[in-house]
């Protein structure tokens, strides 16, 4: 006898231009989902998902299984099987700036082989997203998993961002 358990999950709602919101991690050292379901107020265009590293040079933040969609997963790549985005910018973007490191790494993924690693002060993961008129909606949800390997003496902090081009 197969016993289905569904876990609900509590996602935030933002009706805006856009989407900001800073993560303060709770260190439990364990994969935790944040997710958005958002209305945008005006029609997206080339809309940017961008996420900002910032945590101890000496621990790790790690992100896996990207979504933002209506439908479909408008994402490309979003849970980094494809290891080499970091070197085809054409996909995810991802700058360094001060001491830090970046990488899609067979390290601690939440699902499939790979993850997103960064380390260190700004390091900036983004990807701007194409949608076509018929991809445009009233309501998207944006997802995602995050791992922090931080703790209370060395903290770290992330920030998601989605904004894009406006028409009026």
């Amino acid at each position: 006898m197969f016993i289905n358990i569904f876990i609900l999950l509590e996602c935030y709602r933002r009706v805006s231009k856009e989407i900001y919101f800073v993560i303060q991690p709770d260190y439990s050292q364990d994969y935790k989902y944040y997710c958005f379901y958002w209305t945008p107020t005006s029609t997206l265009v080339n809309p940017t998902v961008v996420f900002k590293f910032q945590n101890a040079r000496n621990n790790y933040i790690y992100l896996d299984d990207v979504t933002f969609n209506s439908s479909t997963n408008l994402i490309q790549n979003g849970d980094f099987e494809t290891n080499d985005d970091l070197l085809e910018p054409t996909l995810w973007f991802s700058p360094c700036w001060r001491v830090c490191s970046r990488s899609i790494v067979e390290e601690n993924p939440k699902s499939g082989k790979f993850s997103f690693r960064a380390r260190g002060d700004y390091v900036y993961l983004k990807q701007t997203i194409s949608i076509s008129d018929d991809e445009q909606s009233d309501i998207y949800y944006f997802g995602f998993w995050l791992k922090f390997n931080c703790n209370n003496v060395d903290p770290c902090t992330i920030s998601a961002t989605i904004s894009s081009s406006l028409v009026f």
